[in-house]
Formats: C-alpha cells, structure tokens, sequence
C-alpha cells in the first residue's frame, strides 16, 4: 500500500502503561489507575473492512501531515504533505527531483522545474515562461490527478494489491495493527486505539511516511508574482 505520489510512499515511538503508587496523609499507598486504552475493534475485523474504516477516519480527520521518505523505482525520496479537509501543500525531492504543490479549491499550483522539462521540453519559449514560477492548474486536470486528488482518502490509502493482516507494533505512542500489501510489500498501520486513523505506512526496508494529526495546518495560495496560468499558456 502506497500514500499516494511518487510513492507515493520518524521515528517509530513506545509507550508502556505502568501502575505507580501515591502517598496519602495517613501513610498508606493507593495505586494509580492504568490509564484506560480506548479500544477501537478494528483488530478483530477483515484487513479490508480496517481500510474502509481508516478512510473515514482520515476523511473526517480536520488536519494531517505526512511526512518521511518513499522509495519508488529504487530512488529515494523526501516527502513532507499537509492536508487541511481538500487543501494541500506538499514538497518532494530527491533523485534530482524538487517539486512544490498547493491545492485549495478547484485551484493546483505546482513549481516543477525538472519535471516541466520533460513534459514541455518541446515548448522552450513555454518553459522560459514558468521556470522558477507555480503553474496553476485546474484540479480536474485528468495529467495531472496523481498529483490533485493526493488528499482523497481512496486514493491516499490505495492499495497495490490484496492486504492480509499483519503484526501489531506501537507507532508513535500509539497501539497499531499493519495491513500488509502482497505486491509492493508495504505496510500501513492503523491505530487500534480512539479513532482507526493511519499511522504510518514503510516498504521493506523501515522507510516509510509517518501521519499526525496534532497541529493545524492552513494552505495558502502563492503570491501572484509567482504564478502562471496555464490556460493562459500556448499548447498547454
């Protein structure tokens, strides 16, 4: 399973719930109660019905930050996303690679300098135009959806091929269960505990993006000095 990109695949953390004790006035110990763990259930359910259940728990969370490396083609990658509802802002780089991307609304707004040399190398007088600046496109742009429809849970948490179950590991403090995926042979794990919220997906190798709710994220749009409009662009 793939968190979609180029990928589009930290630190893993442990917590232990230990009972203490407490002095009172007249000298005698009470314990400390074990702090409740809020169990979801996913545990018991198929590898696909925890999917379906992390789709909407991601759907529903108000913010998220992916961030981490992903190898793809035996490049690696560093990928940092915040999602706010449907609006993003996003870096990758690596392999030569360094790209930019802003979505809010219907409006996507990339800087891809490598990339543009590609698909337009061409149009140098295009080029010429956009190099150092963010081409904003339409969301519905079917060349670019891999890019655009990044914060759609469905295609977020995409597998690649038939999830089984796998093993249960703390992720970040927080109790989880893998889906492992039998054909690019990553590993999402879905928190057990509160909300069935992704954790964190890696391939073989321990690399992967790590996924956090705790920090509000706001997109804004770039400054219009710095934008092209690629309707506005001959052949585009």
């Amino acid at each position: 399973m793939r968190a979609r990109l180029v990928m589009v695949l930290a630190a893993l953390g442990a917590a232990a719930f230990v009972a203490g004790c407490a002095n009172t006035p007249g000298g005698s110990t009470t314990p400390t109660p074990t702090p409740i763990v809020n169990d979801n259930g996913v545990s018991a359910l198929a590898a696909n019905e925890i999917l379906e259940k992390a789709k909407t728990a991601l759907g529903d969370a108000k913010s998220v930050r992916i961030k981490g490396s992903a190898t793809e083609a035996g490049e690696k990658m560093e990928l940092d996303f915040k999602i706010s509802g449907e609006d993003l802002s996003a870096t990758i780089s690596g392999s030569g690679l360094s790209m930019e991307i802003i979505k809010i609304g219907t409006d996507v707004y990339m800087k891809a300098d490598s990339l543009w040399e590609t698909f337009l190398s061409g149009q140098p007088q295009v080029l010429a135009l956009i190099k150092g600046k963010y081409l904003k496109i339409p969301a519905t742009d079917e060349r670019f959806k891999q890019f655009t429809q990044i914060t759609d849970p469905d295609e977020l948490l995409k597998p690649e091929g038939n999830l089984s179950k796998g093993q249960t590991k703390t992720i970040n403090g927080k109790p989880a269960i893998g889906l492992v995926d039998d054909k690019d042979k990553s590993t999402l794990y879905i928190s057990t505990v509160d909300e069935p919220l992704p954790l964190r997906v890696e391939d073989e190798s321990g690399s992967g993006l790590d996924f956090t709710y705790d920090e509000a994220v706001t997109v804004t749009a770039p400054p219009a000095a710095e934008v092209v409009d690629a309707s506005k662009l001959p052949g585009f």
